[in-house]
C-alpha cells in the first residue's frame, strides 16, 4: 500500500473532487483529512 501510515490533507477543492481524493487515499492505506 503506497500510503500506509501516511496522513494526507485535502483542501481547496470542490466537494466532489475532495471526496474522490479522500476515497483514493483511504483505499491506498492512508488517512485523509478534509478542510
Amino acid at each position: 500500500m503506497l500510503l500506509a501510515g501516511k496522513t494526507v490533507v485535502v483542501s481547496g477543492v470542490g466537494a466532489g473532487l475532495g471526496h474522490r481524493v479522500a476515497e483514493t487515499v483511504v483505499r491506498d492505506g492512508g488517512r485523509a483529512v478534509l478542510g
